[in-house]
């Protein structure tokens, strides 16, 4: 019987995987920030909205002076490093982090390869990455020690607020109000602090008129029909002690939420993959149909 002659009786390939794969990531990020940053426009979110406040910061003004300062102000101390770039390049750098951010959200969370992948390549997270938006900051909250995480998914409450209502409840199940202090505590003194030094517009996750969802063509909330699915959510989540749940209460709960802004939540269904490949499915369905893509 004539032997069979494989490529691993030469090769060790399970030595080149990670080469390879390394080798792969590195040559898709080049080319998705060579598409970013020759599709950056002037009026993206991190040149309208971010970069501006963050500039005002660096130069010990009040980054409330601009009309669309939303966030607290850790927000643009975070956005510091990007603001040193021009601003195409700016755009680019916060665009690739905003990709790795999610891709290591979704792996920490249980995210299979494939339906992360998939997930990263929808219209509405590359919309988010060159448009330089910052999701994946609250993103990033997610998988941090909630003292540390709360002051990332407070950045957008639309998509934080259960999760931060779950470590709430979680902090007093373990410890009482002793426990809740600990973890809250530092949050809460940021938020005060910001108020004494740029007044109560620091703490307005958005200004009023955000709130008007036919002002915003790139609104996509399903507020009020969605109150109940948010509640089972939660009440899920906190009978289960399962965060994923609650990271995906959040959007069906707000009155405002972007098109940009499910894909975080999604991220709240990375252990199951056949859930998490039907969501995916169905932005590309909704992005289609309104035109997004």
């Amino acid at each position: 019987m004539q032997k069979i002659i494989t490529l691993s009786k030469y090769v060790d390939l399970a030595r080149w995987r990670k080469p390879v794969a390394i080798g792969l990531i590195v040559f898709i990020a080049v080319m998705w920030g060579f598409i970013v940053y020759s599709s950056s426009h002037p009026l993206s979110d991190w040149q309208v909205n971010y970069r501006p406040p963050v500039l005002s910061l660096l130069s010990g003004q009040s980054p409330y002076t601009h009309g669309a300062s939303n966030n607290p102000p850790w927000t643009y101390v975070l956005l510091a490093p990007f603001a040193l770039f021009p601003p195409a390049l700016g755009n680019t750098a916060i665009g690739l982090v905003c990709m790795a951010a999610l891709a290591l959200t979704g792996y920490k969370l249980g995210a299979k390869p494939l339906p992360l992948a998939l997930l990263l390549f929808t219209p509405q997270v590359m919309f988010l990455s060159r448009n330089g938006g910052i999701d994946w900051l609250i993103a990033l909250g997610f998988i941090m020690p909630p003292q540390i995480g709360l002051f990332f998914v407070l950045i957008k409450p639309q998509i934080g607020i259960c999760v931060a209502l779950f470590w709430f409840v979680e902090a007093w199940r373990k410890g009482r109000m002793c426990e809740v202090l600990r973890v809250f505590a530092p949050v809460g003194l940021a938020y005060a602090a910001s108020v004494a030094v740029f007044g109560l517009s620091s703490i307005l996750p958005m200004q009023a008129g955000e709130l008007v969802a036919a002002k915003y063509p790139w609104d996509a909330t399903t507020f009020p029909l969605t109150i109940p699915v948010a509640l089972v959510l939660v009440v899920s989540a906190l009978r289960s002690r399962d965060l994923k749940k609650a990271i995906l209460a959040s959007p069906f709960l707000s009155p405002y939420v972007a098109f940009y802004s499910w894909p975080a939540a999604v991220l709240g269904l990375a252990g199951n993959s056949w859930y998490m490949l039907a969501a995916v499915a169905g932005m590309w369905i909704v992005s289609t149909l309104a035109g997004q893509f």
